[in-house]
């Protein structure tokens, strides 16, 4: 078997928070990604979520919250 040695650090921040009674934000960072999202509620249902991608490896990363558009509603 292979020994595996790593140097250096790896980091995970994640952020949510309920900006007023039907908003909430949530962010996810680390060393490669650094994504957002904003749901916004009618206290029963989503009614818009939006993404961001502020830093991404790949050029298709900043299409990955398409598919959560399927929350709303």
């Amino acid at each position: 078997m292979r020994q595996i040695e790593y140097s250096g650090c790896f980091r995970r921040l994640i952020d949510l928070k309920a900006w007023d009674e039907r908003t909430v934000v949530g962010w996810l960072e680390d060393d490669h990604h650094h994504f957002g999202i904003t749901l916004i509620h009618d206290r029963a249902v989503v009614t818009d979520v939006r993404t961001a991608a502020l830093r991404h490896p790949w050029v298709t990363c900043p299409s990955a919250g398409e598919p959560l558009r399927v929350l709303v509603g």
